[in-house]
């Protein structure tokens, strides 16, 4: 079950929520959308930098929307977990939503209950969470099965980084001071307890390629090549200019 126990939610997250559903409201009042509203999200191995790439994105996003610094927001897997255990918060952000896409996300979740483990109410909320999130569009949603949770929006635009061990090893030994040793113990245990957690709560294996629309090997595109990539798909779907 989730912890409801734990301390509010620091009010950055608030305001981030609150930036969010005001960007939506605004867009959608001036004028309606021409198609699906785009969201982003990120997938990786351990190791692969993904906070980085989607801040970048959010940034670029902005610039080719035409719209103000800030109108897309980044959020991690550790933002999406604590927003779907603060009841308040991620019941604004569903009631924020017309009453049909409000039913749509519930009949989404029903179609998951054949996987479902014993602490459902888990696998609801987070459910509950990134598709509103992705609903109102403008975000970027790093990790915690993201583009699973989200499946079937129009929207989307699903990444995934991939990179080989070795270098996904250096990067960690670099960054933290590891020695190697320690740094593959943590990618291999990184690695289990995520597929663990997508086939007990999805029935679903995170490496499988068709969950997404881009898969980048961090080794060979550095991070410009990255952006690039990704705004040049999402140009390519949501621009008509």
């Amino acid at each position: 079950m989730p912890d409801y126990s734990r301390d509010p939610l620091p009010s950055r997250i608030e305001q981030r929520i609150d930036t969010h559903l005001a960007v939506s409201r605004r867009i959608r009042e001036k004028a309606a959308p021409a198609g699906p509203v785009p969201f982003i999200t990120i997938s990786r191995q351990y190791g692969c930098e993904a906070m980085e790439l989607a801040e970048h994105l959010a940034r670029e996003l902005a610039v080719v929307e035409r719209l103000s610094e800030g109108s897309w927001q980044v959020y991690s897997r550790r933002i999406v977990e604590d927003i779907s255990t603060e009841l308040q918060l991620s019941k604004r952000l569903v009631e924020a939503l017309d009453a049909r896409v409000r039913s749509d996300l519930e009949e989404f979740f029903e179609t998951l209950m054949g996987h479902a483990p014993p602490d459902i109410e888990v696998l609801r909320h987070l459910v509950h969470t990134v598709r509103a999130l992705a609903l109102h569009g403008r975000c970027i949603l790093v990790g915690r099965g993201a583009a699973m949770l989200s499946a079937g929006l129009a929207g989307g635009i699903h990444v995934r980084l991939i990179a080989p061990e070795p270098w996904r090893l250096t990067r960690l030994v670099s960054r933290f001071g590891w020695d190697e040793s320690k740094a593959r113990s943590f990618v291999r245990g990184e690695e289990d307890n995520r597929r663990n957690f997508f086939q007990k709560y999805l029935g679903q294996d995170v490496n499988n390629p068709e969950h997404y629309d881009l898969i980048i090997n961090a080794a060979r595109m550095n991070r410009e090549e990255q952006v690039e990539s990704v705004i040049a798909l999402f140009r390519k779907r949501f621009i008509h200019a």
